[in-house]
C-alpha cells in the first residue's frame, strides 16, 4: 500500500485521519456599547434628580411638622403655667361649689382716689361750756392789787377764774409787746400754758432787767382755740 493511498485496499478503511488541533482562544476586547444603548440603560439625569427630590421634600415636611408640634407644646405649657399662677389656689366653681356672691350694694370696682385726711379730733371738753371770769392784771399773785400800769421793775400778774371747766382744761397765755419803741408791734414776748379745772388761775412774767416803757398785752386761749377767749392790755411807765 502506498503512502499516498487514502484507503486500505483490503478493508477500504481510511488510512489517514485528519488531526484536530485546538485553536487557542484569543483575548478579544469587547467593544463598549454604543452611546444610544448606554443612554437607554442609565436613567436620565432629570429622572435621577426627580427620584431624590420627593425624598428631600418629604424630609423637610416631617421636620417642619415636628418643629410645629414642639412650638405648640411650649405654648400649651406656658398657658397652663399662667392659668395655674393666676388661679391663686381657688377651687373652680361647680354645681356643688358655686362662686361666692359679692355683698349687696358692693361696687364692681373700687375707684382710685387719694384718701381723705382724717379730721382732727375735737378736744374732749367743749369750751363753750367753760366760763372765764374776773380776769385782770394785778401787782400781786392773788389779784388783790389789780392794776393796768406797771413800773419797769415790776412782775406782771394775770389772774382769773374758771367755771364749768374739767380738770384737764388747758389755758395758754401769750404775752405781747403791743407798742414799744424800736420793737415790732405785737411782737411775742413769751407763751406759757397750764392745765387745771374750776377755780383761780394765775400767770406771771418777770423782767430780765427792766421793762421798756410802752404798751403791752396778754391773750388767753382755752384748749388750743384759734381765737383768744380774753385779751388784756396794760402799760409800763
Amino acid at each position: 500500500m502506498d503512502t499516498e493511498d487514502q484507503f486500505c485496499p483490503n478493508c477500504g478503511s481510511p488510512v489517514h485521519e485528519a488531526a484536530t488541533v485546538p485553536t487557542p482562544e484569543a483575548d478579544v476586547p469587547v467593544p463598549p456599547p454604543p452611546p444610544q444603548a448606554a443612554a437607554a440603560a442609565a436613567p436620565p439625569p432629570q429622572q435621577a434628580e426627580g427620584a431624590q427630590r420627593p425624598r428631600s421634600r418629604r424630609n423637610l415636611f416631617i421636620a417642619g411638622c415636628l418643629g410645629l408640634i414642639g412650638v405648640l407644646a411650649l405654648l400649651i405649657i406656658a398657658i397652663v403655667a399662667i392659668v395655674a399662677l393666676s388661679g391663686g389656689g381657688d377651687e373652680p366653681a361647680t354645681k356643688d361649689n358655686p362662686p361666692a356672691k359679692a355683698p349687696a350694694n358692693t361696687p364692681e370696682s373700687t375707684p382710685t382716689s387719694t384718701p381723705e385726711s382724717t379730721p382732727t379730733e375735737a378736744p374732749a371738753d367743749d369750751t363753750g361750756t367753760i366760763t372765764m371770769s374776773d380776769v385782770k392784771m394785778a401787782a400781786d399773785e392773788n389779784g388783790d392789787q389789780p392794776t393796768t400800769v406797771f413800773s419797769p421793775k415790776d412782775t406782771f400778774y394775770c389772774v382769773g377764774y374758771l367755771e364749768g371747766a374739767p380738770d384737764d382744761t388747758k389755758i395758754t397765755a401769750v404775752w405781747l409787746a403791743a407798742d414799744i419803741e424800736n420793737i415790732e408791734p405785737n411782737s411775742k414776748i413769751k407763751q406759757i400754758s397750764a392745765t387745771g379745772g374750776d377755780g383761780l388761775f394765775r400767770f406771771n412774767l418777770s423782767p430780765g432787767e427792766s421793762w421798756p416803757t410802752g404798751e403791752y398785752a396778754v391773750q388767753l386761749y382755752l384748749n388750743d382755740a384759734e381765737q383768744p377767749t380774753e385779751s388784756l392790755t396794760f402799760e409800763v411807765r
